[in-house]
Order: C-alpha cells, then structure tokens, then sequence
C-alpha cells in the first residue's frame, strides 16, 4: 500500500500533466444540420396526395371499399386482425400483419 506522500505526489504529477494531456485530445467539432433534409418531397408529395384522391374517388375503387365494408358489417373481425383476400377471390380474416406485409411494395 502507498503511503499517503506518494499517493500526493501522484495525485499532484496528474494535475500537473492534464493541461498537457488535454491539448494532445482532438478537439469537437460541432455537428452541422443538413439544411436540404426533407426539402424536396413537399412537391412531390402534393402531387401524390392529388393523385390518391383522385383514384379513390373512382367508381371502381368506391365499389371495392363497400364491399369490403359489407363483409365486414356481416361478419367481423376481432382486434388486430382485417380481411384479406384469398386466391379463389373469397375474403377472410387474417392478421394485419402478416396481410399487409404480404401485400406491400418491394423496397
């Protein structure tokens, strides 16, 4: 065990050194923020909206939303689940996830 002379003297060789020691870091350099994040889309984005509305209005896609609308009324799902649409046309019930994940857009 160090006597308490020398644990000072290391204590004080520290503090003399840290100046010293402190220059020798790399300073921070402040992080900028990109001013052009997130400055393109709003056109883009009007456009779409737009776009939406006008396709949904459509007499076909009015058509599918009753159905939808219908065969829910009749028989509903429970919660976190939604109707999904088989491959001879009927509709089910099916997890949201596991619906929706099949039916996204590929990235």
């Amino acid at each position: 065990m160090a006597s308490i002379q020398e644990q000072l003297g290391y204590f004080l060789a520290v503090v003399y050194l840290l100046p010293s020691i402190i220059s020798i870091m790399p300073k921070k350099v402040p992080q900028r923020r990109n001013k052009l994040a997130g400055k393109g889309k709003k056109r883009a984005s009007a456009k779409k909206k737009a776009y939406d509305t006008k396709y949904h209005a459509t007499k076909r896609r009015k058509r599918y939303r009753a159905k939808l609308n219908k065969s829910n009324k009749k028989s509903p799902c429970k919660k976190g689940y939604d109707k999904s649409h088989t491959k001879s046309g009927k509709l089910v019930c099916e997890k949201k996830s596991k619906n929706r994940s099949r039916n996204r857009g590929k990235k």
